[in-house]
């Protein structure tokens, strides 16, 4: 199992420059992104709060993969949302 960490980078200062307003509107697309990619990879979501997700995967491949998809989504394609930062944490459960 794989759990995969995002968060927007700068979205503290994303949210003074762009306002309340606009900045919920980038989280929102922030956010649709994640849950797409997640979905594609067959990945689950475990929570999600502000501009941050934690989300688990069957192994490290699947996790990565989302990751690089969700990096080739934002900002490029998306230039409103800014770039995204990652971290994983990967190992075995026990059998019950």
């Amino acid at each position: 199992m794989t759990i995969l960490f995002t968060d927007i980078e700068g979205s503290t200062a994303m949210t003074e420059r762009l306002g309340d307003t606009r900045a919920q509107d980038v989280l929102r697309e922030h956010a649709a992104i994640i849950r797409e990619q997640v979905r594609a990879h067959a990945g689950f979501e475990v929570k999600s709060a502000g501009d941050g997700f934690m989300v688990v995967f069957s192994s490290a491949r699947r996790a990565i993969m989302c990751a690089i998809a969700i990096s080739a989504r934002s900002p490029a394609t998306a230039p409103a949302i800014p770039r995204s930062r990652f971290g994983c944490g990967s190992g075995s459960t026990p059998a019950r």
